[in-house]
């Protein structure tokens, strides 16, 4: 936070470095919550890491940064608004440049203050064209933690009704013609069975001497 210069200060109050902690607690949390959703529904880690990573890649492509939310089409709107990464995006956002240290007008006789000519600037508006007020990233917490709950639900319910009877990642291969080799070396090995009488072995009269340190005796 301080290292990246956010806003602290002139006008911008403490809140907004709590708020931008919520936001990366939750997104870390509910994002371990919701790709443990994989391993927990697919029959191994391969296939769960293919799956992960391609939805990591339309997670990125909707998330408002690559594509700004103004420009996407309204027939695939809703993966952005169904995205979690937009709803951090812009949260962080609004919290960002809503938070009081950009109040100056953005032009001389302009409505707009600069944090909202930047959100406008960047497509953060609502339907009327206005930018996100600073509720937004408390929309963004509130996302999240649905986004938590949901995949927390789904998780269980992956690991208490699927079952796999074998899985790859779990199973040694066996290579088959070492398998075949040890067959023939055992073919190969007669073993003949030879008569023996079990005894118990006993040891009578036994002792051991040990030369003193001090003298020449043997004790």
């Amino acid at each position: 936070f301080w290292f990246t210069n956010m806003a602290f200060g002139d006008g911008a109050s403490i809140l907004i470095f709590f708020m931008w902690l919520i936001i990366l607690f939750m997104t870390s949390y509910s994002t371990g919550l919701f790709f443990g959703i994989f391993p927990a529904g697919m029959a191994d880690v391969t296939l769960a890491q293919a799956a992960m990573a391609v939805l990591v890649v339309i997670f990125i492509l909707f998330s408002g940064f690559a594509i700004q939310p103004d420009v996407i089409p309204d027939w695939y709107i809703w993966a952005y608004w169904l995205n979690p990464v937009s709803w951090v995006f812009r949260g962080l956002a609004v919290n960002e440049f809503d938070s009081g240290a950009y109040d100056e007008p953005a032009a001389p006789g302009s409505s707009l203050t600069l944090g909202e000519q930047i959100l406008v600037t960047y497509g953060f508006t609502d339907s009327n064209d206005d930018p996100y007020q600073y509720i937004w990233a408390g929309y963004a917490v509130f996302f999240l933690i649905g986004i938590s709950f949901i995949a927390m639900i789904i998780t269980v319910i992956c690991y208490t009704h699927i079952r796999f009877s074998t899985g790859k990642g779990a199973v040694l291969e066996i290579d088959e013609e070492a398998e075949e080799a040890q067959a023939k070396v055992g073919d190969s090995q007669t073993v003949s069975p030879i008569p023996f009488k079990c005894v118990d072995l006993t040891f009578r009269d036994m002792h051991y001497t040990v030369k003193s340190s001090i003298s020449k005796e043997s004790l």
